[in-house]
């Protein structure tokens, strides 16, 4: 299911001594309480809760409401962890 990305295969231990599919289980659970979904969302709820938190945390949109420049900071890095986290719920479940 999304192994061709990961340097591991079925049957491979890998950290934690978790076995692959336990691991993958564990990827996509982490992703999704960084989203703010449940680990049984659909992938349309996840992509619109991606895009919310996108809009929401864009820098030049908390420009433009005037937020402080820390707090801009701190969103960016938020925003760099929500699209990671998209990007690896994405890659296991194949969404477009």
């Amino acid at each position: 299911m999304g192994a061709r990305n990961l340097p591991f295969s079925a049957g491979t231990t890998v950290s934690y001594g978790l076995e692959y599919e336990d691991a993958i289980a564990a990827i996509s659970l982490n992703a999704a309480k960084i989203l703010g979904v449940d680990k049984d969302a659909t992938n349309e709820e996840i992509r619109k809760k991606w895009i919310q938190l996108s809009k929401e945390l864009h820098p030049d949109q908390l420009r433009a409401q005037g937020v402080p420049q820390e707090l801009i900071i701190k969103s960016e890095d938020r925003l760099s962890e929500i699209n990671q986290a998209y990007d690896k719920i994405k890659s296991l479940r194949k969404i477009n």
